[in-house]
């Protein structure tokens, strides 16, 4: 017999498949369950991270660096008020920027810098055939979605006039083949998680 906690998880899953057929209120308290659940475990884990990684920090290792930090965090209470509302948005203004910053840093530096040094590197010569015509794809690929990027104009004729036309058409078919390849990667991880849920169910009740 499954431990209760897998039934207790089973209700949810078909509360929350419930809304396929229409919204009920069983859907209703399942997502508000889930919601109420995750916001709780949310505000807890921030309350201990703050505690314990600047407030900690500052009264036991005298490290003031984490002022600041503690301060702009603390002003963004204010914006549950009406009335002092405007406070919080230095803070956020700081908290954005610092993040966006971040993440673009991160981003062209795993997502364009780490793509194209693999390309350049990658040996077409002097290797089997198979690897070596796909280092030469994956470099005229990522070439031509560069170009077709940088010179193809919005105002350009779409009749193919000179051979770097051609160039560019190849790379937006490159680019297509990639979104299309995205989206059935993400669209399979999601019938993985449905099937996966399914098998749990089924586990649960003795059916398999």
């Amino acid at each position: 017999m499954a431990p209760i906690g897998d039934f207790v998880a089973a209700f949810f899953v078909i509360g929350l498949f419930s809304f396929i057929y229409r919204d009920n209120i069983w859907y209703k308290f399942a997502e508000y369950t889930f919601v109420g659940v995750g916001m709780g475990v949310t505000i807890t884990v921030a309350y201990w991270n703050v505690l314990n990684q600047t407030i900690g920090p500052i009264v036991n290792n005298a490290a003031y660096i984490f002022v600041p930090a503690l301060i702009l965090g603390f002003l963004t209470l204010f914006r549950v008020s009406r009335n002092y509302g405007w406070i919080s948005r230095s803070s956020l203004a700081v908290m954005f920027a610092t993040t966006m910053a971040i993440r673009v840093m991160v981003t062209i530096q795993s997502q364009v810098v780490q793509q194209i040094l693999p390309a350049i590197r990658a040996p077409i010569i002097n290797t089997d055939p198979i690897t070596g015509i796909s280092n030469l794809f994956a470099a005229t690929g990522l070439a031509a979605a560069c170009y077709y990027f940088v010179f193809t104009r919005v105002d350009m004729p779409r009749t193919i006039q000179r051979p770097s036309d051609w160039f560019a058409k190849y790379g937006q078919y490159v680019i297509m083949a990639y979104l299309g390849a995205s989206y059935a990667n993400v669209m399979t991880g999601r019938v993985s998680m449905f099937i996966e849920r399914i098998l749990f169910l089924c586990r649960t009740f003795g059916i398999v």
